[in-house]
């Protein structure tokens, strides 16, 4: 007879595009959510009971309503934000990892002056971000 021996699931490459203003400068953030959750999803497999299950759709859904809301300068902050909302809102979730990858943006030269709010791609390079909370555990960013 077959066993559910773990389970995990989460959505992938959320696109999401910040611009934080302060004043005249502006800075922009491009970042590629990835979310996996583990907890207690046994019945969802198990009995077709797809109660505990927190929707892909959500997922993507709270990123674009955490970034908007939230106040964040790096992926690895925001990483944090994401990771603490799964935690804090499901009890059934026991761990949560957030994989961002955040696309590299520099300021436009305007005769010799970076101008304040206009980008180009700084290359094809991406930064990266990881953050694992674990109920129970400090939480652990890479």
């Amino acid at each position: 007879m077959a066993r559910l021996t773990d389970n995990s699931y989460g959505k992938s490459r959320v696109r999401l595009t910040k611009v934080v203003r302060a004043g005249a400068t502006h800075n922009l953030l491009e970042l590629t959510v990835h979310i996996a959750l583990g907890g207690a999803f046994e019945q969802v497999y198990t009995q077709g009971d797809n109660s505990p299950c927190i929707p892909t759709d959500t997922m993507k859904n709270t990123v674009y309503a955490l970034g908007k809301r939230t106040g964040f300068d790096c992926a690895e902050d925001f990483g944090r934000i994401l990771a603490a909302h799964f935690m804090e809102g499901f009890s059934h979730v026991d761990w949560v990892e957030v994989s961002i990858e955040q696309a590299l943006w520099s300021r436009i030269d305007v005769q010799g002056t970076p101008h304040e709010h206009a980008f180009q791609k700084a290359g094809s390079g991406h930064r990266t971000g990881f953050v694992r909370a674990e109920r129970g555990k400090p939480t652990r960013v890479r």
